[in-house]
């Protein structure tokens, strides 16, 4: 059984490869380089020998707060929490971002389809 018929059967979170390389597009061949790296490091982490999909997890949380940090969701994150003194109704930042999460983000039993907030 060659790995591509071995995948037919799993579960997925992408549609398809085209849908996998418009997310690479735009990253240097030395970058893809380093994250095909990472992403084996990462998946030796799952296995048995491994440390566990609990510590892949954490390790991916802070990747993703890393990245986050150049965002400008982040920016607007820290000015909605710098300027929180000055925010309408006196509103504490906190309360301002758990009314949007829970407004916006589904709840942890509804599952959304994984493309369908792509632009």
């Amino acid at each position: 059984m060659t790995p591509q018929e071995s995948q037919e059967n799993q579960p997925i979170l992408f549609m398809d490869d085209e849908s996998r390389l418009v997310r690479l597009e735009g990253i240097p061949e030395e970058a893809r380089e380093w994250l095909a790296d990472l992403f084996i490091v990462l998946r030796r982490g799952f296995t048995k020998e491994g440390c566990g999909p609990l510590v892949v997890q954490a390790e991916l949380d802070r990747f993703i707060e890393l990245l986050f940090r150049d965002s400008e969701a982040y920016r607007l994150a820290l000015q909605l929490y710098t300027g929180r003194y000055e925010v309408i109704a006196c509103k504490d930042a906190a309360d301002i971002l758990r009314q949007v999460i829970a407004e916006y983000m589904p709840k942890d039993d509804e599952q959304i389809p994984p493309e369908s907030n792509e632009k």
